[in-house]
């Protein structure tokens, strides 16, 4: 049970380090801008402000 253990933790510890260091390293970008541009159709939608998405995308971001 020890191996296991062992190996469970070569796998998660690396995974969550990669995590954390992009977490910070993202929160830093947005920072950079003053605007986003928030379009009012996404690519994957098929009309306009679908599902309310380009509002709740504006909302978050204020």
């Amino acid at each position: 049970m020890g191996q296991e253990i062992r190996d469970l933790m070569k796998k998660i510890v690396p995974i969550l380090m990669l995590a954390f260091c992009a977490n910070f390293y993202g929160q830093e970008v947005i920072n950079d801008y003053k605007y986003v541009v928030v379009p009012t159709q996404f690519e994957s939608f098929k009309s306009p402000n679908q599902y309310k998405s380009s509002t709740l995308v504006k909302f978050l971001l204020t």
